[in-house]
């Protein structure tokens, strides 16, 4: 299922940043408390920190942008190889997609690019 994985990469990235993002926050708040106790080096010293950690963050950004470069590229290769045609008896009768179809869509909002459909139902095996 590579790409289940690559959509567990995805969710990675976002949640590294998140992560970074809480952190920054908490030092945002960290910072104001010292400004408003009248502790301006303290909170020099955190908005410094701070700084470090957006940049911090922008980077993960830039490199899930990357990231996702990757996966189109990926993704495309695997969509465009070619299958040899199966035997009569082989394949999966066109009935039984329906319903996997349409689940996808429900879960997709409704509409949805054939490729999306097709990631949505891979990750439900």
């Amino acid at each position: 299922m590579l790409l289940k994985s690559l959509k567990n990469v995805d969710e990675l990235f976002d949640m590294i940043v998140d992560k970074i993002s809480d952190i920054s926050k908490e030092l945002k708040e960290t910072a104001t408390k010292f400004l408003s106790d009248n502790e301006y080096e303290n909170s020099k010293l955190v908005v410094e920190k701070v700084k470090k950690i957006d940049d911090l963050c922008n980077s993960v950004k830039n490199l899930k942008e990357k990231w996702s470069y990757v996966k189109k590229e990926l993704i495309k290769n695997i969509n465009t190889t070619k299958s040899k045609k199966l035997k009569k008896g082989l394949r999966t009768p066109t009935e039984e997609f329906i319903y996997p179809i349409l689940e996808a869509l429900l879960e997709l909002g409704g509409t949805a690019k054939a490729k999306d459909i097709i990631v949505a139902i891979e990750e439900k095996q």
